[in-house]
């Protein structure tokens, strides 16, 4: 993701020292971002100050949108470079690519979170499931359990598939026919019980 970024930055026509330290950077600075990369380049001395700056601010501060703006200040340099040599549109400032910048990490920054939000709901929402499975799972097994130590014969006909078979099943239908097990068991014990009074 942080390639969509360089490539954004080559795009916009960044100083190319400005998108190498950038991107050293962000990767130094922010260790979510590393994922075992560990580039460092030697920055060239008109951009000590900005780089100065930017600690001061706090590089982990940059997905909340605060840059230096000495870096802007560097690409109107840049701009106004390239509009010697060649026309260049006049909305490339260095406010301009500040803004498109900070956009660009705060939607990186965005797109990590939700990844991260992704995987962990994902995995909370199959612990569930597994957890749900093994209950009706266990649920099952006891029913058909108490059906061959004390078989009740109004339910005998929903015990006809293999205990095997039905826990293949999948949870809603394992929770329905576990609901309804429930069900015609407790209208037998009540019929049960009047008959014993």
């Amino acid at each position: 993701m942080l390639d969509a970024i360089n490539k954004w930055m080559i795009t916009a026509r960044t100083h190319n020292m400005v998108r190498v330290k950038i991107m050293d950077l962000l990767y130094e600075k922010l260790p979510i971002l590393r994922n075992g990369i560990q580039v460092h380049y030697r920055s060239p001395p008109f951009l000590d100050q900005a780089i100065r700056e930017q600690n001061l601010i706090g590089w982990d501060l940059t997905v909340k949108g605060l840059l230096s703006k000495r870096w802007g200040t560097i690409q109107d340099e840049e701009y106004d470079r390239i509009r010697e040599r060649e026309k260049l549109e006049v909305w490339y400032t260095g406010d301009w690519w500040s803004k498109n910048l900070i956009k660009h990490i705060i939607f990186w920054a965005l797109n990590e979170w939700q990844l991260r939000n992704d995987c962990l709901h994902k995995e909370k929402e199959q612990r569930r499931k597994d957890d749900q499975r093994r209950e009706y799972h266990e649920e099952i097994s006891n029913l058909y359990q108490q059906q061959e130590d004390k078989p009740i014969a109004r339910v005998k006909r929903y015990f006809r598939i293999p205990l095997i078979d039905r826990l293949q099943h999948n949870p809603a239908r394992q929770k329905q026919w576990i609901g309804t097990i429930r069900s015609l068991l407790d209208k037998v014990a009540m019929q049960n019980s009047k008959n014993k009074v």
